[in-house]
């Protein structure tokens, strides 16, 4: 797809747009999940039309499909703050696991802001990204059911800290 310099311009501003919700409302996936039903659906269609016109060669159409989208977007955030729904904050836990950094955050749709708050960090010491959700979902079922079973098995148990100071 060509397009003018104006239309690329605009682009990048509607591109901005979402990336902004990407980083305070923890992306398109998280919202459209949250928004009423009538606004998910009116977005997907939008963001069709939005494709569809993207492959004219008609700039004056190219535009207002930009805005629409740009009111799409507008629409969800704003219907969700209607809702009570708060933007993400969150919180950040760095562990060492074997020889690796890892970047912990509680839930899938925290990552992009996580990824972008932390990007400096996470490049430099080569470390990884993950939620709590995706450490869940790779944990087999079996694997579950066999750490309830230990834990039913233990249910009085309980550990006291020990400090060892050697013998000089």
């Amino acid at each position: 797809m060509d397009h003018s310099k104006k239309i690329k311009e605009r682009l990048k501003e509607l591109h901005q747009i979402r990336n902004a919700a990407d980083y305070t409302w923890g992306g398109e996936k998280r919202l459209l999940k949250i928004v009423s039903k009538e606004t998910s659906d009116r977005f997907e269609r939008a963001k069709e039309i939005f494709r569809e016109s993207m492959y004219s060669d008609d700039d004056l159409q190219k535009e207002k499909m930009i805005d629409m989208m740009q009111r799409a977007w507008l629409a969800l955030t704003s219907e969700a703050e209607t809702l009570g729904f708060k933007t993400i904050d969150p919180e950040v836990r760095c562990f060492k696991f074997i020889d690796d950094i890892w970047f912990v955050t509680d839930y899938d749709h925290e990552l992009v802001r996580v990824r972008l708050n932390h990007e400096k960090d996470i490049k430099e010491t080569g470390a990884h990204l993950t939620s709590i959700e995706e450490l869940f979902r790779a944990v087999p079922k079996e694997v579950w059911k066999l750490r309830m079973d230990i834990a039913a098995l233990f249910q009085g148990a309980y550990f006291k800290e020990y400090n060892y100071k050697e013998k000089k």
